[in-house]
């Protein structure tokens, strides 16, 4: 299990009224942040004496100087080292020093902000999210769709194994979807029909299409708990033409409490969701890059989570005019971060604006989400479409530009801020 751990260190030279004075600002500080503190450091044997391992987030307090080779020791240990020096006696170049020899190692960074808050806590939330990641077990139902041809394949799978180690990528045949769905009770349907068609702003298609979308919700649902599963992808298409019905009111659904649903079995889109989800500590939204123009950024997918929108409707899906598609209504000036994971070239790429109102186009998917980046510089955008990797997006409503800066040192990946 992983932990975040405040390693306090000093030197055997140190003022105990001082350093005892600092170290308690310390411990205050991130109190909320780190799971324990361990007793000060000062000599070799009290290294020897360390239970910590590469599951640990270690955040060093070099509380005096003459801490360098301490420092040093304490990141061969741990998972991750993070500095976090204060103003005065010597701190700070003890952790220059120090930072000098472990940085290429690539297991440590180093943070100047005293007293500590919110950069040490958000750098805290990026190490716990890829540590949760990687504990995950994610399910595949279904092979990857056909016109995946860069998100899916040999190459993304190796490399997301590199990425996330100990991740667990089950494999589910799509058949015990349909298993399940002949077994959903029509009492149990109705009852989320009801509950569902209370909170719609107008529904577009026959009541039995929105009961035949929920069985597969709740097919779903049980495979979910069957497996254990934390996040699911699907290859949604095939339930279209065996089934006659969709997959996107139950992706609506479950990413709009705390399941992960990822759609077409897009595995790096899904990561994509869960790293933008944990950071933002909110829901997420996968789609396709509708069109781009001048410095807004158009993405639409049939589904999105309801807790997103001032308001939401039940259509039939774009592409096959079957099922039920869902269209939110996100509201205007929001603060959003869309962005993409690609395993293959390790680089997170990503922007930030704000949502902005459009018509709503009738020959595209369902929910369009319209987003004007900060900057004025159009061909800025021209990355994602000249240097592509990848269609499916992922947006959450906040700026975690900070956030992702911190994972991708953690990752040892490229960030790219279009």
């Amino acid at each position: 299990m992983s932990k975040v751990l405040l390693i306090p260190v000093a030197s055997p030279l140190h003022n105990p009224f001082l350093v005892g004075k600092v170290l308690n600002l310390y411990q205050k500080k991130l109190d909320k942040i780190i799971d324990s503190s361990l007793s000060l450091i000062i000599k070799g044997e009290d290294l020897e004496k360390l239970e910590i391992d590469k599951n640990v987030l270690g955040i060093i307090a070099p509380l005096t100087g003459g801490t360098e080779h301490i420092i040093q020791h304490i990141s061969e240990k741990c998972g991750f080292t993070l500095l976090v020096p204060h103003t005065s006696m010597n701190s700070l170049p003890a952790a220059l020093e120090a930072f000098s020899k472990i940085k290429n190692a690539g297991r440590s960074w180093i943070i100047l902000e005293w007293p500590p808050g919110k950069r040490v806590q958000k750098f805290a939330k990026a190490w716990r999210t890829i540590s949760e990641i990687k504990k995950m077990k994610i399910g595949l139902i279904g092979e990857p769709s056909p016109w995946l041809v860069y998100s899916s394949g040999e190459d993304v799978e190796k490399n997301i194994n590199v990425l996330f180690e100990e991740l667990e990528i089950l494999r589910i045949d799509v058949s015990e979807v349909y298993q399940e769905f002949s077994k959903i009770s029509e009492i149990d349907v109705d009852v989320l029909k009801r509950e569902l068609i209370k909170k719609t702003k107008a529904i577009r298609i026959p009541e039995d299409e929105v009961a035949k979308s929920l069985k597969i919700h709740l097919s779903l649902k049980k495979i979910i708990e069957k497996y254990g599963l934390d996040a699911v992808t699907v290859r949604c298409f095939n339930i279209i033409t065996d089934l006659d019905t969709t997959a996107c009111l139950s992706a609506s659904l479950l990413n709009s409490k705390v399941s992960m649903f990822g759609c077409e079995g897009d595995i790096p889109a899904l990561l994509t969701m869960i790293i933008f989800s944990k950071l933002a500590e909110a829901p997420s939204f996968m789609g396709n890059i509708n069109w781009i123009q001048d410095t807004t950024i158009t993405i639409a997918h049939c589904t999105a989570p309801l807790t997103i929108a001032e308001k939401f409707e039940l259509d039939n899906h774009f592409e096959s005019g079957r099922g039920v598609g869902v269209r939110c209504y996100v509201p205007e000036n929001r603060e959003a971060t869309l962005g993409r994971l690609d395993p293959v070239s390790r680089v997170i790429r990503y922007v930030v604006g704000r949502t902005i109102k459009k018509p709503v186009q009738e020959k595209a998917c369902r929910t369009q989400l319209n987003i004007k980046i900060r900057s004025k510089d159009k061909s800025k955008l021209a990355q994602i479409v000249e240097e592509s990797i990848g269609n499916h997006y992922v947006v959450v409503f906040k700026d975690i530009s900070e956030e992702l800066g911190y994972l991708a040192r953690i990752m040892g990946i490229r960030l790219e801020r279009i």
